[in-house]
């Protein structure tokens, strides 16, 4: 297998994890807000633990760099709106 392929496999899992994880989440009836931050979350974390796992001067520590740095920007977006959505709703019920 060539090496793009391996990172899409790579991704693929990732985003199956992610997917198990909210399916789990859901079925266990946790808070919303943590239903809304974990997947990002884990993500995040797991693509950052693969990036530095991984080879020196590999592919896969070129692409999941990347791909750790957009997460962690992702994250930290999403983190600001659903705490923005929260306070919005606690104004709104106040």
């Amino acid at each position: 297998m060539n090496n793009s392929l391996k990172i899409a496999l790579a991704f693929f899992l990732l985003l199956a994890i992610a997917i198990v994880l909210q399916s789990y989440l859901i079925y266990i009836d946790t808070d919303e807000v943590i239903q809304l931050l974990s997947v990002p979350a884990l993500l995040t974390f797991l693509s950052i633990v693969i990036w530095i796992v991984s080879e020196k001067k590999s592919a896969y520590k070129k692409a999941f760099k990347v791909l750790s740095i957009l997460f962690i920007i992702a994250f930290v977006l999403w983190f600001i709106f659903v705490q923005y959505a929260i306070a919005l709703g606690s104004g709104w019920n106040h």
